[in-house]
């Protein structure tokens, strides 16, 4: 990165080989320092002063500055050819392997994003309507028949992939401005990057003004499909407008990185480990009893990747260490 801010990052060396910027360095330069932050903010669980002190120099330092509009935001472009995994995985010959999040949609109700993500369920008592699935659903020849029951996602089938948003940019430093680790106003990086990802699903400014006046409250699961399922809301945050405080403001900046992101659920796996937010429905059905390491609680959810068996052959001592 130093030496493409020495140098001039106007010119254009990797135009027909960069499928995400189409060799534009100066995006890239914003790219890395919005990754940087991204790094930063994850240490917040385990080392905040060093985390305090890179993300002041971070941005301090930045020649270029970070992601700031959705021209910037970083997309993956398919080859000619190639399909978004994503569509695959939702639309395989037997009904899918997904459909769109329960926690997602019971966010997203009063929300005009929600027309981005998912589809509108196209058969049964919930016909017309977004409803999404719990987590813990098995696949089984019974839910496999009634997938029209649920919402998909509405995802195309050359649809770039989403690497790294303009909307996750903003959150990022209002989380950093919310801890008092660099300057600026939280409350504003917040609202523009509800803005930004308004912007990045081609939805217009009014409504983003509009959906920041709201203080609507994600609303429970309530499925007519599958009445047993059916749970009270668990997450207390108010979307839309911003409330102030730390504890809700951290709750609101956390809450809408993840609906900005999606369909990236790596990054708030992510925020869910190091702070516990956005809080999210209990599993249906928590098969972990019996795995290795334990049961996993059914409301945190799983908490870490399994290491790999050989690792405890190859490096015992560090093995050990790690699951300590």
């Amino acid at each position: 990165m130093v030496s493409l801010e020495k140098n001039d990052p106007a010119v254009n060396y990797l135009r027909s080989a960069d499928p995400v910027y189409g060799g534009d360095l100066v995006k890239w330069i914003k790219f890395i320092n919005t990754l940087q932050l991204r790094y930063v903010v994850r240490m917040t669980g385990i080392d905040p002063s060093t985390a305090k002190y890179l993300s002041s120099e971070i941005i301090g330092k930045s020649k270029f500055g970070f992601i700031e509009s959705p021209e910037e935001t970083a997309w993956y472009h398919l080859d000619a050819g190639q399909v978004n995994p994503y569509y695959s995985a939702a639309n395989s010959s037997d009904g899918g392997d997904f459909r769109i999040s329960a926690d997602l949609v019971t966010h997203m109700l009063t929300d005009p994003r929600i027309q981005a993500y998912a589809t509108k369920v196209t058969e049964g008592p919930d016909e017309g309507v977004y409803m999404g699935v719990r987590n813990g659903v098995e696949k089984d020849f019974q839910t496999q028949a009634g997938h029209n029951l649920l919402s998909n996602v509405n995802i195309g089938k050359h649809d770039p992939l989403l690497i790294m948003s303009a909307s996750e940019s903003f959150f990022l430093r209002a989380e950093c401005a919310a801890r008092g680790w660099i300057g600026g106003d939280a409350k504003q990086l917040y609202e523009n990057g509800i803005k930004a990802s308004f912007a990045e699903r081609n939805l217009r400014i009014e409504d983003a003004f509009e959906y920041l006046a709201n203080s609507a409250n994600p609303t429970g699961y309530n499925c007519k499909s599958y009445p047993e399922e059916n749970c009270d809301p668990v997450n207390k945050v108010t979307l839309g407008v911003y409330e102030g405080g730390f504890e809700s403001a951290i709750a609101q900046i956390l809450t809408q990185k993840w609906i900005a992101n999606f369909p990236n659920g790596w990054e708030t796996w992510a925020d869910f480990r190091r702070i516990g937010l956005p809080a999210h429905f209990p599993v249906i059905d928590n098969k972990s009893e019996n795995s290795i390491g334990g049961p996993v609680d059914s409301m945190t959810g799983m908490m870490r990747l399994p290491f790999p068996p050989s690792l405890s052959v190859a490096n015992r001592e560090a093995y050990e260490q790690a699951l300590s």
